[in-house]
């Protein structure tokens, strides 16, 4: 019994001091984190560009959310849009244009897209239709990989994209009208 307790404490110990480690090495590597819409400001029915950016710190690099190399395929990072609220999320994530290149034959990647100093992804949105008027946002959460030349860090970080909603609805892009009204139609609105 004591045996046992004693495996139980030293593996919690273990657990927690692995978990403070990677969480104080995830805050070495980001300096910040934030969300924007533009415009700031917009009517119900309006597109909109959601602005998703971090800052990395000296030395730590991220990646895409989309690699070209198939071999690369497993080093990106996921960002999370909410499914409801006052923005319908349309299209996909627009990835940064300024990657560097690189290869790593070891892993056999010719092209593998990293990005340094500040990131910012982009999404489209069209202001639901329905939004009532005044101060609204949307949570945008990201799963990262933050990497240094010697290690790699899965880093989980949110930021709320705010806007102001104000003015006479106007009607939603054609090009965006089927998924706007899918959105609007799904069960959980």
């Amino acid at each position: 019994m004591i045996i046992r307790t004693l495996v139980g404490a030293l593996a919690l110990v273990l657990l927690t001091s692995s978990i403070a480690t990677a969480q104080d090495t995830a805050s070495d590597a980001i300096e910040s984190v934030s969300a924007s819409v533009e415009p700031a400001q917009a009517r119900p029915g309006e597109l909109v560009t959601v602005k998703f950016t971090i800052k990395l710190k000296n030395g730590w690099h991220t990646y895409p959310t989309m690699q070209v190399d198939e071999n690369a395929r497993t080093m990106v990072n996921k960002l999370t849009f909410p499914k409801t609220g006052s923005l319908v999320f349309v299209g996909a994530i627009k990835d940064p244009a300024n990657a560097e290149v690189k290869a790593e034959p070891i892993l056999e990647i010719e092209k593998l897209l990293i990005y340094h100093g500040t990131v910012t992804w982009e999404r489209k949105a069209i202001v639901a239709p329905n939004a009532a008027a005044g101060a609204a946002e949307a949570k945008i959460a990201a799963r990262l990989t933050v990497c240094t030349d010697d290690k790699c860090v899965p880093v989980p970080v949110a930021a709320p994209a705010k806007l102001t909603i104000a003015g006479t609805p106007v009607e939603v892009a054609p090009e965006y009208r089927a998924e706007v009204e899918k959105a609007l139609a799904a069960p959980s609105r």
